[in-house]
């Protein structure tokens, strides 16, 4: 244990030079900007968590990372770049993911190139520096051409995301400002009748000989129907075909959407995510509301092995970020209310319709100034073993999730 929190305080000492380093590279350009952002999440422990190489009665996870960012637009055309500067360090092994949460620090993995690189690793501790966004945008009245590192946006989930197999945000995420950038190409073109048509292709490998095996090739319609909007989508992602529909609906105050996914490989499945929110005063704040329904076609109903003998389809997409759930069927829910200008809080639920299990999140956000916001909460899981939300068992020894935590999130601006 006491070896554990030297390599924490090791790793924070590296992530305090980070920050001063990112703070002077900030004031030497006047078209920039930098997020400084720390987190925290701490939880009971699983003593048979093969990812705990320590057995302390509590995990930590801990980051600090440090986003510097350029923007520039001229007539026509535009740039972005971000870097991040990233430091991790906790208690368990750096190794352990759950649900796709700690791929953001397998740097490189979806990308094709390697624009990274790594300071310090350890068992319990790692320290990058890579590229997240590197983007050249042109644009005119009719055509908008971007290349680079980008992040893309699919689809109308607002938990789960049946259409976004573009390194989706998981359902439990607090920081959402940022997404994960892809080396892709995107063409769009804009119609007279406000319709577009996009095409994306996504490269995963920058050998070109093994880049169709790997990369997405795909073509997105857009059509507004007066106050509707509806979207098609057809391509090929990894050796899979993929085609899908999505739609926007108002109904009074509401806002219906649809999303619905179908996946040819060996066999089709379908997954499809139906939401609505609304929003309206209440003493003086605003609250806002969703619930959502998410159909996963790559799911099983029930987990009585655990982790164990999973399908290859759910097997796959769970390992490359693509799909967060094991159920076939889950409820969302959730809320935001406004307390106070500068409060908020958040709360979400997420049942598996077929094992009863929840997992319940909420959080209170402050902005005590405009340049910094503090995000702190709780995390609770109601499930038994081998449930949606609860320890699942990895092998007959070991059971990995299903505890209790608490979080928080500092972000700075400057």
């Amino acid at each position: 244990m006491e070896k554990s929190f030297k390599t924490l305080a090791n790793s924070y000492r590296a992530g305090l030079l980070l920050i001063a380093i990112a703070v002077f590279v900030a004031d030497v350009s006047g078209d920039s900007r930098v997020r400084i952002r720390l987190a925290g999440d701490i939880g009971e422990a699983a003593v048979k968590d093969p990812a705990t190489r320590v057995h302390d009665s509590i995990w930590q996870n801990y980051s600090t990372d440090i986003r510097y960012i350029v923007e520039r637009k001229t007539e026509g055309w535009s740039f972005d770049f971000h870097s991040v500067a990233l430091a991790n360090a906790s208690n368990t092994s750096t190794e352990a993911s759950v649900f796709g949460a700690n791929r953001h620090n397998e740097i490189e993995i979806g990308r094709a190139w390697d624009l990274s690189a790594q300071l310090s690793s350890g068992s319990h501790h790692r320290i990058s520096l890579f590229v997240d966004q590197l983007r050249v945008t042109y644009r005119n009245e009719r055509w908008r051409v971007m290349l680079g590192r980008m992040p893309v946006f699919w689809g109308r989930g607002i938990v789960y995301q049946p259409l976004d197999v573009f390194n989706a945000h998981p359902p439990t995420t607090i920081d959402r400002e940022f997404k994960r950038g892809n080396d892709s190409v995107v063409v769009e073109r804009l119609m007279s009748n406000g319709s577009e048509v996009q095409f994306l292709s996504i490269l995963r490998d920058s050998n070109l000989s093994s880049a169709r095996e790997t990369g997405t090739f795909a073509i997105k319609t857009y059509f507004p129907i007066e106050e509707n909007e509806l979207e098609f989508m057809l391509g090929k992602h990894y050796d899979a075909s993929i085609v899908g529909v999505s739609s926007a609906l108002p109904l009074g105050g509401m806002l219906l959407r649809a999303d619905l996914a179908t996946t040819c490989k060996d066999g089709c499945w379908t997954s499809a995510a139906v939401n609505v929110d609304y929003s309206w005063g209440v003493r003086g704040g605003i609250l806002y509301t969703f619930i959502e329904f998410y159909y996963n076609g790559a799911g099983v109903s029930q987990l009585r092995d655990g982790l164990r003998n999973l399908p290859s389809r759910l097997a796959s997409g769970i390992q490359r970020g693509e799909v967060f759930a094991y159920g076939r069927r889950v409820l969302a829910a959730g809320s935001s209310i406004t307390w106070h200008a500068l409060w908020t809080q958040s709360l979400t639920v997420l049942s598996n319709l077929n094992d009863r299990s929840v997992l319940l999140q909420t959080f209170f956000n402050h902005l005590p100034t405009d340049n910094l916001s503090m995000s702190f909460g709780i995390r609770v899981p109601f499930a038994g073993r081998n449930e949606e939300f609860g320890p699942l068992e990895v092998d007959d020894t070991s059971t990995i999730g299903g505890q209790a935590g608490v979080f928080f999130e500092l972000s700075y601006y400057r």
